[in-house]
């Protein structure tokens, strides 16, 4: 697709991608009740990326799917400043589920070499 050719880009199941890496808080969430999931991107270095473009009016897209496919959510996480993303669930249920996102870290433009 124009315009997307360097975006960083995964197939949704794995925890990595273009040398990002998706990295969470906590391990488990509490079932049957709202609940926040907090978790970082990481880049190549191992640091938490704290600089995000806005994609679709968002820094970022949180998807958490169920493996059955009968629940679904989409949220709009909030970043703090150290990098940590705070994802609000609504009452997770019981089950394997999988997540993905959608953002676009920002890097620094590169160092011209004179």
């Amino acid at each position: 697709m124009p315009g997307m050719a360097d975006m960083p880009t995964g197939d949704g199941l794995t925890a990595e991608a273009s040398g990002f890496r998706f990295a969470p808080v906590e391990s488990s969430l509490p079932t049957g009740q709202p609940a926040s999931l907090q978790f970082r991107i990481r880049g190549a270095d191992g640091k938490p990326v704290t600089a995000f473009a806005p994609n679709q009016t968002k820094l970022m897209h949180f998807y958490l799917i169920r493996s059955d496919l009968t629940g679904f959510q989409h949220v709009h996480p909030s970043l703090s400043p150290d990098g940590t993303w705070t994802a609000p669930l609504a009452q997770p249920s019981r089950g394997p589920t999988g997540h993905t996102s959608r953002s676009s870290p920002q890097t620094p433009p590169a160092k011209r070499c004179r």
